[in-house]
């Protein structure tokens, strides 16, 4: 994440932007989106803080119901794939809106996601995808939110030099560069 904000020069993500990796190449762009912002700096939760703010909760004493966690979550997945948690990375808080107020105080928006928004992210290389449908860090709210989230795996149509996202700014079209170019090595 902090590659993908530097270099693109934002603070949040939204439609046009690119999510890059360390080598400056672009995983995935965000070729739709009905909100306009996704936060990317507020982290996970952890299981302490999801205890302390919604009560203690785990999977032996409240079954299916119990009150999940995002870095619980990751490190669960990661694992079943060969990963630890050391390969946890930032992540990107889908739907949720974090400001900065004047003097820096982050400031979670409470009414920016609508029901039924969506958001469409688009793969631009072979890449590991890890959902956790939990709360952002910073939501106010002291009962747990409990909210649906419906997700499609589409074949997206091939990019090129004329894509949206491609020519967002100078910035996102050098990564797609980059990825290209790394393609282009491995014979893709």
């Amino acid at each position: 994440m902090p590659d993908t904000l530097k270099a693109q020069h934002t603070f949040y993500l939204k439609k046009g932007l690119a999510i890059l990796s360390d080598s400056g190449r672009a995983l995935a762009s965000i070729v739709e989106d009905d909100l306009g912002w996704h936060d990317s700096i507020s982290g996970y939760t952890t299981r302490s803080m999801t205890d302390e703010k919604y009560g203690f909760s785990n999977y032996q004493k409240d079954g299916n119901d119990y009150l999940k966690a995002g870095q619980e979550n990751f490190i669960n997945e990661l694992t079943k794939n060969g990963m630890s948690k050391r390969d946890l990375m930032p992540p990107i808080n889908l739907f949720s809106k974090v400001e900065a107020d004047e003097v820096g105080n982050l400031i979670f928006c409470e009414d920016h996601c609508p029901k039924g928004a969506s958001v469409t992210i688009r793969t631009e290389m072979d890449i590991y995808i890890v959902l956790s449908n939990t709360p952002n860090t910073l939501d106010p709210k002291d009962k747990y939110p409990s909210v649906a989230v419906h997700v499609e795996v589409l074949q997206a149509e091939p990019v090129d030099s004329l894509d949206y996202c491609v020519n967002f700014m100078p910035h996102t079209r050098r990564a797609f560069e980059n990825t290209w170019e790394y393609n282009l090595l491995l014979g893709i």
